[in-house]
């Protein structure tokens, strides 16, 4: 058996809990994180046989979605259009192999977001009502141990993604 990266083999979220403004825990939740999507240009015409995609560094508009259990407090808290830091603490679980153990470690993510739009679920005897939300991001940034390995900041131009900042050269162009 092949065991890179330090003989770890990722296995599965032990658990996780989500947090608004960093304290106040938001109870049961299922998350959707958001997709990365850079902006393409379409490249065609004289010396190009056919049709390319320029992918630029700009990331599209990225979408965090929460589903509760219960149409509560806790999933309207984050209704209003204001600002707020969703941080999502997950235990994730690892088999090392060098050491013949299964180890939990940390990942965070840390989101500011502001919310686009709520779902009141459905109502219906003994299930769950299942409201969801989405919520526009403005910032993502995601650790594992002490180690950054995103960090999304749109209106800050930084696109850090496994130890590379791809809009650096930018902000080097720009002056910024």
């Amino acid at each position: 058996m092949d065991y890179k990266n330090k003989g770890l083999l990722d296995q599965t979220v032990v658990d996780y809990r989500v947090y608004d403004n960093a304290e106040e825990n938001l109870g049961v939740a299922n998350v959707t994180l958001p997709n990365l999507s850079f902006l393409t240009q379409q490249i065609s015409g004289v010396g190009v046989a056919g049709n390319l995609e320029a992918v630029t560094p700009l990331l599209d508009a990225m979408t965090l979605t929460l589903q509760f259990q219960l149409f509560s407090k806790r999933a309207l808290s984050l209704c209003g259009p204001d600002r707020h830091q969703i941080t999502l603490r997950i235990a994730q679980q690892q088999e090392n192999a060098v050491r013949s153990a299964v180890e939990p470690e940390g990942v965070k993510h840390v989101f500011v977001a502001i919310p686009k739009s709520l779902s009141g679920g459905s109502i219906a005897q003994a299930t769950p009502t299942n409201p969801s939300g989405e919520y526009a991001v403005r910032y993502w940034k995601m650790t594992q141990g002490n180690e950054t390995l995103i960090e999304i900041d749109p209106i800050g131009y930084k696109c850090y993604i496994f130890g590379k900042d791809y809009l650096e050269p930018v902000r080097k162009a720009l002056g910024i």
